[in-house]
């Protein structure tokens, strides 16, 4: 939380300057998890998917 709002104290406020933050600290990890998901998985099998299961006890 501390990254976000200093982000937020350094830049203009605004509501597009927090859909800017959201992006930033949000977006970008979910899509950066697809897209390393995508190369090391499906295109250069370095890791198998079901290597990445969490098993119940």
């Amino acid at each position: 939380m501390i990254g976000p709002m200093a982000a937020y104290q350094e830049i203009a406020g605004g509501p597009l300057a927090i859909g800017f933050i959201m992006l930033l600290f949000a977006g970008m990890p979910i899509l950066l998890g697809f897209a390393m998901r995508y190369i090391f998985i499906q295109k250069l099998q370095f890791v198998r998917e079901e290597d990445l299961v969490i098993e119940d006890k």
